[in-house]
C-alpha cells in the first residue's frame, strides 16, 4: 500500500499504485492530515416555526444525514463539507453570513 506524507513502507510514485482510484485517509500520514487542515459537516433545516437550525459534525464521523424512518428521507435542506470553524450570522436583511 502507499502512502502519502512521511514514508513508512512506500511512496506514491506513479497513479499506478493508486488502486480503484481512491486514496483514503489512512493512507495520509498524520502530519500530512494536519497541514491539511479539520473539515466538518454542516447541516441546515428549517424548523416548523420557520428559524433556520444549523448543525454540524465538530470532527466526528458518524453524523446522520438521514431522518431515522421508514423512508429515510434526507435530515437537511441543504448541507455540505467545509474547513471547520465557519462562523454563521443571519444580517438585517435576513441573508445568512459566514465567515472563515
Amino acid at each position: 500500500m502507499a502512502y502519502i506524507g512521511q514514508q513508512p513502507s512506500a511512496v506514491i510514485t506513479t497513479t499506478a499504485q493508486i488502486q480503484d482510484g481512491a486514496v483514503e485517509l489512512v493512507d495520509i500520514s498524520a502530519a500530512a492530515q494536519a497541514s491539511l487542515g479539520t473539515v466538518d459537516f454542516y447541516g441546515f433545516k428549517k424548523l416548523a416555526d420557520g428559524t433556520l437550525e444549523l448543525e454540524y459534525s465538530n470532527g466526528s464521523d458518524d453524523v446522520s444525514v438521514a431522518n431515522n424512518n421508514t423512508e429515510q428521507s434526507d435530515k437537511y435542506a441543504e448541507s455540505f463539507v467545509s474547513k471547520r470553524g465557519l462562523s454563521f450570522s443571519v444580517d438585517s436583511s435576513g441573508n445568512l453570513n459566514v465567515t472563515i
